[in-house]
């Protein structure tokens, strides 16, 4: 851990003094990681033993893969799960996270970008950015912060909302990665996994400002979840547990949330939305075991 904090702080010093997001650093799992489903295919896994064998076990001989981690492969912060959205036009945005700063394309077509969206009024840089659009077309923004926090904002000519952290202090750094959906009446609503492992939510009142954070319950769930409002005006919410999924689904729109399971095989890592044409939702995920979606 310690010589890892030392490789990413020297990188940031590196891109600090030479005006530059390379280079990219992405943090993943190791210690611990066992603890997780497999979730790499075979053919993967073996390569990864054999390069383990090959390229790192000669110069070290006393190393063994004790955790697992020739099966694994998890990110040390999630990505999220919504980098992309549509916007009232038809335009599609991208965005990610260079160096704490979120950038942005537009498309389709001949792509534009990227642009530099900060965040400069945070005092703080990001780990992973969603978006989502609302009941109006508009997209918005909800970002985690490396404190923790959960910050939201328009993407057009917007400055962020800070939320903080549905648990403050030390245990802020176990918080994942939010997601965001509009209610059917256009107000905005956050979800993370907190870290107690359950599911907690921030969310726009009719009078302004935003509810204090409202645990959902739920435990052993695996950072991130996702959202979405669907046909009826509902919004719905998975996540991912060790043995199987879990949904919570407002009981009528705009209204209060209620938890269930989702018959599954176990899953790997994150449960994700989609919608067929007629509306429907689904949930696509990896499969434990052999990594097939």
């Amino acid at each position: 851990r310690a010589a890892a904090a030392f490789a990413v702080e020297a990188a940031r010093r590196y891109r600090h003094l030479h005006a530059t997001w390379l280079p990219y650093v992405v943090e993943h799992r190791d210690y611990g990681v066992g603890h997780h489903p497999v979730n790499l295919d075979p053919a993967t896994a073996a390569r990864k033993r054999m390069l383990f064998a090959e390229e790192y076990q000669p110069w070290d001989p006393a190393a063994a893969d004790v955790f697992g981690a020739s099966e694994r492969s998890y990110y040390r912060s999630s990505r999220g799960t919504r980098w992309s959205a549509t916007d009232g036009s038809g335009a599609v945005r991208l965005f990610a996270v260079r160096d704490g700063r979120i950038v942005s394309w537009t498309g389709p077509g001949a792509w534009q970008g990227p642009v530099d969206l900060g965040p400069d009024d945070l005092g703080a840089g990001v780990t992973t950015v969603v978006a989502a659009a609302g009941t109006d077309g508009a997209l918005h923004l909800a970002a985690r912060t490396n404190d923790g926090r959960v910050v939201v904002r328009p993407v057009a000519d917007g400055t962020w909302t800070d939320l903080g952290t549905p648990n403050p202090g030390d245990a802020a750094r176990y918080v994942g990665s939010p997601t965001l959906a509009p209610n059917a009446d256009g107000r905005l609503q956050v979800f993370v996994v907190n870290a107690g492992g359950g599911l907690s939510s921030r969310w726009e009142r009719l009078e302004g400002g935003w509810h204090p954070w409202f645990d959902l319950e739920g435990s052993d769930l695996q950072d991130p979840c996702d959202a979405l409002l669907d046909a009826s005006g509902r919004i719905e919410v998975v996540a991912a547990a060790r043995t199987g999924l879990v949904l919570w689904r407002q009981t009528v729109p705009d209204g209060g949330i209620l938890r269930g399971t989702v018959p599954a095989l176990p899953p790997a890592g994150t449960a994700t939305f989609a919608v067929n044409e007629d509306g429907r939702p689904e949930v696509h995920y990896r499969r434990a075991g052999t990594a097939a979606v």
